[in-house]
């Protein structure tokens, strides 16, 4: 028993194995077809901490499973979904068997006709990128809750919304700072796009390419 009891306490100290895995972070709607279909999307969680993700419909649809997995790598999910189904649940299955707690959405709204938003600008300063745009024109304000803003290296092969290189902001206001880090006298592309209170994700702009070090618009 002397011998168990550090080996233990050693396991209780470890976070991984006795903390529940901590929620699914930017849960969001990509697109949706009201009573048939919701595309979803997430910020990929740590790895060390996922064993799988949960997706749970509710009410369940008539035709299609009420539980999808996905796995940790996954950073989306097409579900088909019934006329009554109006949340989407989400939560993460940590090695260990516990669950974190559940992320969800209102569904079953149908996509709305969300502009994208204007006047992109990038520019870099002191080493800092900046990011500034305006609300779209199509929205009123009380309708957007915040922005998504999307960037990654212009090398990369396709402008494709499920490129693995890309990397996602969520943003309360009409400017942000790209986190530090990115390499100098570089070109990336950045573009953004508004989400509502309800989850949805309206249109992205147009990819807009900057140089490290230099001002677009």
């Amino acid at each position: 028993v002397a011998a168990w009891q550090p080996a233990f306490a050693a396991k209780l100290a470890d976070g991984h194995l006795n903390a529940a895995p901590h929620r699914l972070i930017n849960l969001r709607i990509l697109s949706e077809t009201a009573g048939r279909t919701v595309r979803v999307g997430w910020d990929r969680p740590e790895p060390a901490t996922c064993l799988r993700i949960e997706l749970r419909l509710q009410p369940p649809p008539s035709s299609g499973p009420a539980v999808t997995s996905a796995s940790c790598s996954a950073t989306l999910a097409d579900l088909p979904i019934g006329r009554s189904t109006n949340r989407l649940s989400a939560r993460i299955l940590g090695p260990d068997g516990r669950f974190s707690p559940s992320a969800s959405l209102v569904i079953g709204l149908g996509q709305p006709n969300i502009a994208p938003p204007s006047g992109l600008t990038a520019w870099s300063r002191d080493g800092v990128v900046h990011v500034a745009w305006q609300p779209p024109q199509s929205a009123a304000d009380s309708e957007i809750a915040d922005y998504i803003v999307a960037y990654r290296p212009a090398a990369t092969v396709e402008d494709d919304d499920d490129n693995n290189e890309q990397r996602l902001l969520t943003v309360a206001g009409l400017e942000c700072q790209l986190p530090p880090g990115l390499p100098a006298k570089r070109r990336f592309l950045v573009r953004v796009a508004a989400r509502t209170a309800a989850g949805f994700v309206g249109a992205f702009t147009d990819w807009l390419p900057f140089d490290t070090g230099h001002r677009n618009a």
